[in-house]
């Protein structure tokens, strides 16, 4: 046993060894620095690619949102200014009925206008959905006073005069957006304003609507930011944070994009952002969205290509 192995050992020798074996080592040497080489290369080069394409898919959901609430909101604003065109709502109370119908038909085609009213020129509501807040005054609400010169479209707030009257939503505060246009007679004069209250549900639904259909195969997480960084929608234990994060700083800078960061959960995240931006003349509101992925789901397919790559090396 002892000669065997000093026989081998004897072969590799520098005196004994043949330029053949030689050349064989050498040669297999440098097929492994060159496997080992290239396939480094080869797992870096597909690891950058394939986490730029998850973060580019990040950035287009949290986009394809943003585009879904500016649109929704411009569309409100339409119908308001639209409204306000109508013939016969210079005198709203000689045409009480077929308004109430109206409203009534549009709550039941968009369930997202909570209430529709007309004021006169000094803000007392005289005709409403549901007959809510008729012969009250709105005149001090932020509302009105901004659709008295031009179409207004307000951020999501907590309803103030129509929190007892509308029912609460899973037991939450009522929140609202505004919007709101002025109705002018013949001659130009505003005579009233006529305004909608649209339900923080259609925008919650448009984002649990991004995330639903991918819950089991690709699951994210959606938050929606108003224009100084603070969630207005998303998870519950994240709502009313104000995030400080890269990915806030350049969404409010009105940048689009992609970036690994840190939350204050102490976890890392793929987060893809996007800001809304409005419509044509409709300026939007500020928002913001973030689509979130876990940094280790989202690099799964990453970690699997690593994997197969140093199987492969491995081999060859």
């Amino acid at each position: 046993m002892e000669s065997l192995r000093e026989r081998l050992l004897g072969r590799f020798r520098p005196r004994s060894a043949s330029l053949r074996l030689w050349l064989s080592l050498s040669y297999g040497l440098l097929a492994v620095v060159l496997v080992v080489a290239l396939s480094l290369l080869v797992e870096r080069a597909a690891s950058a690619k394939l986490q730029q394409d998850i973060g580019l898919r990040l950035s287009g959901t949290a986009g394809a949102l943003a585009e879904r609430l500016d649109e929704g909101l411009y569309e409100r604003l339409s119908d308001m200014r639209a409204l306000s065109l109508m013939p016969g709502l210079d005198a709203p109370l000689e045409n009480q009925d077929v308004l109430r119908d109206l409203f009534s038909l549009m709550q039941r085609n968009y369930p997202e206008y909570a209430w529709i009213g007309v004021t006169d020129a000094d803000g007392r509501v005289l005709i409403a959905s549901g007959g809510l807040l008729e012969g009250l005054s709105v005149a001090d609400r932020p509302w009105f006073q901004a659709a008295r010169r031009e179409p207004y479209l307000g951020d999501i707030r907590e309803a103030v005069l129509l929190a007892k009257l509308l029912p609460q939503q899973d037991g939450k505060p009522i929140r609202l957006i505004d919007v709101a246009s002025p109705i002018h007679d013949d001659h130009g004069r505003v005579i009233g304003v006529i305004g909608a209250h649209l339900s923080w549900r259609w925008a919650e639904t448009l984002r649990e609507s991004l995330m639903l259909p991918q819950a089991a195969t690709d699951p994210v997480e959606v938050f929606v930011l108003n224009r100084e960084g603070r969630i207005l929608l998303g998870p519950e234990r994240w709502r009313e944070q104000k995030l400080a994060l890269p990915s806030v700083d350049r969404v409010l800078r009105g940048e689009k994009g992609a970036t690994l960061e840190t939350w204050p959960d102490g976890r890392e995240y793929l987060t893809g952002y996007s800001p809304t931006v409005g419509r044509d003349d409709a300026a939007g509101l500020g928002w913001s969205i973030l689509v979130r992925k876990e940094a280790g789901d989202a690099f799964a397919s990453i970690a699997d290509l690593r994997h197969q790559i140093v199987v492969v090396a491995l081999v060859v």
